[in-house]
């Protein structure tokens, strides 16, 4: 399944934030880079909202695309599925309604931002390491008789040594 994500979509429908935009879109970024070792990924954010003439890069195995001046991130993720195989094995991530239907029309899947956040967490959680459960201390065990008569006897014949 090869995931392509409306950038800015999905950065503006995460949790409010104080950090300047820059900050957010690189920490957005990172989190994908890592599940990208596992799936497929390709983010597109608008090019007027990035300081760079880059139009695409490579972050590891995450792909990102910045749209030229004068296009919008939603023309190009339509223009660009065509070229991108099998309809069928393609999900959106988006929220906008208008782009998810568009896709739809193209025989893409389609998946909101919370829906794919919600499983990004998930994932996570699995990449994570299980914290060890505490030892729940045992109750005291009683001594039988016999081993009760066994060490007093052994302390006795001194057969402890």
């Amino acid at each position: 399944m090869q995931y392509v994500i409306d950038g800015y979509n999905f950065l503006f429908r995460g949790s409010a934030d104080d950090q300047p935009l820059q900050d957010r879109r690189e920490s957005l970024l990172n989190e994908l880079q890592l599940l990208a070792k596992s799936k497929s990924i390709a983010i597109v954010f608008d090019g007027a909202l990035h300081p760079s003439d880059m139009n695409r890069s490579n972050l590891g195995d995450l792909e990102v695309h910045y749209t030229t001046s004068g296009q919008s991130a939603d023309d190009y993720i339509i223009d660009s599925l065509p070229f991108m195989g099998n309809p069928k094995l393609i999900t959106l991530v988006t929220s906008d309604k208008g782009l998810a239907r568009r896709a739809k029309g193209m025989g893409v899947h389609t998946q909101s931002v919370e829906k794919f956040m919600k499983r990004l967490s998930k994932e996570k959680a699995k990449q994570r390491p299980e914290k060890p459960r505490p030892q729940v201390p045992r109750k005291k065990e009683k001594r039988s008789t016999f081993d009760y008569y066994l060490e007093e006897f052994s302390r006795e014949l001194d057969l402890d040594e």
